[in-house]
Parts: C-alpha cells; structure tokens; sequence
C-alpha cells in the first residue's frame, strides 16, 4: 500500500477532493461577472486614465508656475535693487570715465564697473600709455 495508514490516505483524498471543488467554485465565480460589475471596472480603469492624465498635466503646471513665480521674484529684486549703491543704498548715477559710462554713488561717491567695463578702461590708459611712449621715443 502507497499509504501507511487509513488516516494520511483520507487526508491526502480529502485535500484533493477540496482543492478540485475550490478550483471549480472559482473558476464559476470568476467568469461569471455582472454587467453593473463590468461597467464598474471600465470606469475604474477610466478614472485611472483621467487621474494619471491631470496628475502629469498638475505636475506640468506646478513647473511652469514656478518658474514664473522665479521670474517675478527676480524682477521685484532688480527693481527694489537695481541703481542703489551695494555700499550705502544711495542712489547711483550714470557718468562717464574715459567715454565708458559707469555708475557712481551720489553719497559715498564710490564707482561700480558693469560686465568688461573695467577692461575697456584697462585698456584705454594701456593705449594711452604706449602713444607717449612712442611719441617720447619716436617709435611707430
């Protein structure tokens, strides 16, 4: 005999039994879904579609108004800024040095070079220096 005792081969003949029904039941149940239960899980994968569709829209739309939202908090610095003096907060002015316009304080009389201002003042009194150079020695 394949089994030793009565009791393992009832056990072993009941679990099949058991799991042959339980497959079947299932089975039933499975293909047998009402219309309202079908139109229930179309509408559930609808929702899923919309809401994953407005949650990358939402996201798009977070990300460009933060970057207006930089953009205008950087015009309102460069207004509240721009034009004052980085030492006292005066007002600056517009004047030129050299026939380079650079901006000086009208308080503390301190003048501030924009982007390549001081190199092209470098380099006019480098110019300068070389024609009296030639002129003092008479070279070309």
């Amino acid at each position: 005999m394949i089994f030793k005792s009565l009791h393992t081969a009832m056990l072993v003949l009941f679990f099949l039994v058991f799991s042959v029904i339980n497959f079947y039941f299932f089975s039933l149940i499975k293909n047998t879904i009402s219309p309202q239960e079908e139109s229930m899980l179309e509408n559930k994968e609808i929702e899923d579609y919309f809401r994953k569709r407005d949650h990358e829209k939402l996201k798009e739309y977070r990300g460009k108004l933060k970057k207006i939202q930089l953009t205008e908090e950087k015009e309102a610095r460069k207004k509240l800024h721009f034009m004052h003096c980085p030492k006292c907060g005066a007002e600056m002015q517009i004047v030129k040095l050299e026939g380079i316009e650079v901006d000086k304080c009208s308080e503390c009389i301190g003048i501030y070079f924009d982007n390549e201002e001081l190199e092209k003042l470098l380099e006019i009194k480098f110019e300068r220096r070389k024609t009296v150079f030639q002129k003092i020695f008479g070279l070309k």
